[in-house]
């Protein structure tokens, strides 16, 4: 039977304990799914939230010249809450990334050349053979020119972002989604301790939301 709940709402199957830049963290897997990444600190990144609402029914009300505006205060909210951007990257691209992290590419405007991601929604994961790259906490959406996207027939935000800079290699968290290990600048795969838990990493800030 396919679990319909929100991907917030079933529990965590697991969390693997992992070192980024030196410290110690989990990555939080509910259905094969990176939902978000806790620091032994307490500090969490929100990678994925069903139940993140996008305000589309403001977005139809919204006059054409204020819907940019009213979507760009929902991006600084999601910010505010520890959302981070996440880019999706075929796992062939590894070592480019290794080497010069994320750089933008041509689209199909002319002259116009973007970095496209996504901030709560489900990353795309296609067999698993993906590169989830994460921006890391403490880097700004405005230092990196974070903005919504537009999408859909309608042109509505649902939580597609794309910036026009280039994100380095130091500025993000790498991980292979097939294995959930992280990638290290060092090139190495830095492996973790999956263990069984309850869903309790939620709970520590509910309230903020």
């Amino acid at each position: 039977m396919v679990n319909v709940l929100p991907l917030s709402e079933v529990p965590a199957e697991s969390r693997k304990e992992v070192m980024i830049d030196g410290e110690k963290a989990w990555l939080v897997i509910r259905n094969g799914v990176l939902t978000e990444i806790e620091w032994e600190n307490g500090e969490i990144a929100w990678i994925v939230d069903d139940k993140v609402d996008f305000n589309i029914k403001d977005q139809k009300d919204a006059k054409k010249n204020f819907l940019y505006d009213l979507c760009t205060e929902k991006l600084e909210e999601l910010e505010e809450n520890g959302y981070r951007p996440v880019f999706s990257v075929e796992k062939k691209y590894e070592d480019q990334i290794l080497q010069k992290g994320l750089e933008p590419r041509p689209t199909w405007i002319k002259n116009a050349w973007v970095l496209a991601g996504t901030i709560g929604i489900r990353y795309l994961n296609k067999e698993g053979n993906r590169i989830l790259c994460v921006l890391k906490p403490g880097i700004s959406f405005e230092s990196k020119k974070v903005a919504p996207r537009l999408t859909g027939h309608h042109g509505y935000f649902q939580g597609v972002i794309s910036t026009v800079k280039s994100i380095y290699p130091d500025e993000l968290i790498m991980i292979d989604t097939e294995t959930m290990e992280v990638i290290g600048n060092d090139g190495q795969i830095h492996s973790g301790v999956i263990s069984k838990i309850s869903d309790t990493a939620r709970s520590k800030i509910s309230g903020q939301m």
